[in-house]
């Protein structure tokens, strides 16, 4: 299999795919960027990059999954509504890192979605043995580890679990029962019907979701709704952070850290949400503003209107008056109530 260079080095200027060598090796490895999440910019090319690794001849050495999405988000729900006559396998959702292992050459090579050189890779590289990765295959896994803690506490456990097994060729998935020697996700017994409905569960139960894959390969993910509420608290990615950073002019969508992919959505609802509450506040100052500065030619008069019938919006109006900066004060105005501390781990989105 090869990927098409000319449209990968495209993406890769457009700021779409970030791409990363290898230390020693003739690879590169290529992950879509915050970016393209934020935009959605989702092609063949992008969605191939969930840590694609190619030679220089643009052979593919690494062939891990597709970037899928969640069951309800809007790149993924009309691919999960089209397959639900399909068979389908449900499996557990680990709240670890996504880690890749093939061959090159005889070496073993091991990746997370986006680095040779991750402190996921370097600690999954120590846990496999490479006798048992077989050529021209591309195994992937998830790493639990108590220093790499996402959401879920797994205390000290430390485990390599084995999602799939992939042709790195066709990419066609052989039967995880084929492979005993490694730790395998376990398999759920649950309806689709049933997925849905337990997502919604008020209760914690320390996991994350699940995975339903279907016959023809298309996956998506089922994640429980509690856990994307403490997602946010432990990532800080809340509406208080949103709001700090359109307050202070922070290009955030673009710096984000290691936050599952679901969560832009949320940012960009509360982003709206705020810009269009700051739009309509400053709109209502600025109509009064208009008004009284072509009713009242002195400004007692002025301040009289103001503090007696748009007392609301007084102190913004009065900036505008003397051509001073308002904009702190309306960002008070709509300010969140909530802030939490952000996290530490690398996300597996």
């Amino acid at each position: 299999m090869k990927v098409d260079l000319v449209r990968l080095h495209e993406e890769v200027e457009a700021g779409n795919v970030n791409v990363q060598r290898h230390s020693s090796l003739p690879l590169s490895i290529y992950k879509y960027s915050k970016q393209a999440v934020y935009t959605r910019h989702w092609n063949e090319i992008t969605l191939r990059c969930r840590g694609v690794v190619l030679d220089e001849e643009s052979n593919v050495v690494v062939n891990g999954f597709l970037k899928f999405f969640n069951h309800d988000e809007q790149d993924g729900r009309s691919g999960y509504e089209m397959h639900k006559d399909f068979p389908y396998v449900v499996t557990e959702k680990l709240d670890g890192s996504l880690i890749q292992a093939a061959k090159y050459r005889g070496e073993l090579v091991v990746t997370s979605s986006g680095s040779f050189e991750s402190p996921q890779a370097l600690r999954a590289k120590e846990m496999i043995n490479p006798s048992l990765i077989e050529e021209g295959k591309t195994y992937v896994f998830e790493i639990i580890y108590p220093e790499n803690r996402i959401v879920l506490d797994y205390g000290d456990k430390v485990s390599l679990t084995l999602l799939a097994v992939r042709d790195t060729d066709t990419g066609h998935e052989f039967l995880l029962d084929e492979y005993e020697q490694f730790d395998r996700v376990k398999s759920v017994n649950m309806t689709l019907e049933e997925v849905e409905s337990d997502l919604v569960r008020a209760d914690y139960i320390n996991k994350e979701g699940y995975v339903v894959r279907f016959a023809d390969g298309f996956r998506v993910k089922c994640k429980y709704h509690e856990y994307m509420r403490l997602h946010k608290i432990v990532s800080g990615v809340n509406e208080k952070y949103v709001w700090e950073c359109l307050r202070d002019k922070v290009d955030f969508e673009t710096n984000l850290g290691n936050i599952p992919d679901e969560l832009y959505d949320f940012i960009k609802k509360t982003k709206a949400d705020l810009l269009a509450k700051y739009a309509d506040i400053e709109s209502q100052a600025r109509n009064v503003y208009e008004y009284v500065n072509r009713s009242f030619p002195t400004r007692k008069d002025q301040a009289k209107e103001i503090m007696t019938n748009f007392k609301s919006v007084s102190s913004i109006v009065f900036a505008m008056l003397d051509k001073k900066d308002y904009s702190l004060t309306i960002w008070k105005m709509v300010e969140p109530e909530v802030s939490f501390r952000r996290g530490m781990g690398e996300s597996n989105e």
